[in-house]
Order: C-alpha cells, then structure tokens, then sequence
C-alpha cells in the first residue's frame, strides 16, 4: 500500500525541486491536502458508501452521519421495508410544520450537519444512509488511503498544478500538470463508471 509518504516522495521528483524536502515541504503538504479537497466531492466507486442509524424519538433534527458529502438517499426501514423518503426545501418541511405532526417520517430536508424530518418520528426506527463519504484521514507519512494508492495519479497530478501555479510560477509545468490532471481524472470516472455501471454504486442490501 502507498502511503502519503510516497505520494511526496513522487510528486518532489516530478517537480525536480530539492526544497520541496526542507522549505517547501509544509506547501507540498498543504497542496496535497488542497487537492484531495478538491475532489473529495466528486463520486468515486471508493467513497460512496451506506451506513445506518436510528431515528432520536420527538426530534425534528437527525444528525448526519460524520464525513458526510454528499446524500444521495435516505431510507426508513418499517419492520423489514425499507421506504425511501422524499428529498424536500428547507422551506417546504417548514410550511409542512405549520401543522405539527408525529409519527413515521416521510420527507426530509438537508440543513447544515443535520436533516430535518416531516413527521417528528413517534419511533426510533432505522434509516439507511447512501451518501458520498470522506475515505479515511491521512495522519502521517506513514499513513495510506484510497488517495494514495488508487487515486494517486490524479493528487499528484492535481498537486503538481498548484505547486507549478501558485507557488513556481511556472506557466509551462501547470500546463502539463493541468493535462495529467485532466487525463487521470477521466481514467478515475471510467474505472468508477465500469465497476458501477449505472455512474452510482449499487448498494449490497
């Protein structure tokens, strides 16, 4: 498995610049970070993931799984159904509860960390997360995730561009980043779209 340490180790022999060892390297570590950030957002077949939780009884806010992205879905489970609730505004949950209500929640709206459900749940019942989801950390230079090893050519292209844009001023190196950048994205989506077929992963329940 790469670890961050290796994707540093590439990226400071692709840019040939030995002060990206010593004075530069808390930038490289910075662009690293910078560009992972950039396309956390983006689907991949790594980071869609499911998870679940259970309903607090009496709240209209439920708070959404940690490392959240994305929401794709939100399923209730009702004894062994699982029901897909309906994607609402903010502002027409709020209309909704101009008649207050408990019971099996139906509709939900995205609202900072949390979603807010229509009815208030009179049950803890389970829901079902389908979501795009933060991969594991990277803590150290000893650490890996899927950044380092199955996206790496894509952070150490992205990297490159904004070492050879923002801090080298070099027109030409960002140039051929941009390109390697562009290129391992389209090869990363086409291996994300073959595995999943449909542009979205099936989840295994």
């Amino acid at each position: 498995m790469a670890t961050l340490g290796d994707l540093k180790e590439r990226v400071i022999l692709e840019v040939n610049r030995d002060d990206l060892v010593d004075d530069l390297a808390p930038l490289l570590s910075t662009y690293i970070n910078r560009s992972i950030e950039h396309y956390a957002n983006s689907r991949f077949w790594f980071n869609e993931t499911t998870s679940t939780a259970f309903l607090n009884i009496g709240a209209q806010y439920q708070p959404l799984p940690g490392g959240i992205r994305v929401v794709d879905q939100v399923y209730i489970v009702i004894g062994d159904v699982r029901y897909q609730l309906r994607k609402r505004e903010m502002d027409e949950i709020e209309s909704m509860y101009s008649v207050p209500m408990t019971g099996q929640p139906t509709d939900y709206a995205i609202f900072n960390d949390s979603i807010r459900v229509w009815p208030t749940p009179s049950t803890a019942w389970q829901i079902i997360w389908l979501t795009i989801t933060d991969v594991t950390p990277l803590t150290d230079d000893t650490s890996s995730n899927y950044w380092t090893n199955e996206g790496v050519d894509l952070i150490d292209a992205r990297t490159r561009y904004l070492l050879y844009r923002d801090a080298l001023r070099d027109g030409e190196g960002a140039a051929a980043a941009k390109i390697a950048e562009d290129e391992a994205y389209s090869n990363l989506k086409g291996q994300t779209n073959r595995r999943i077929g449909t542009g979205r992963t099936r989840p295994s329940w």
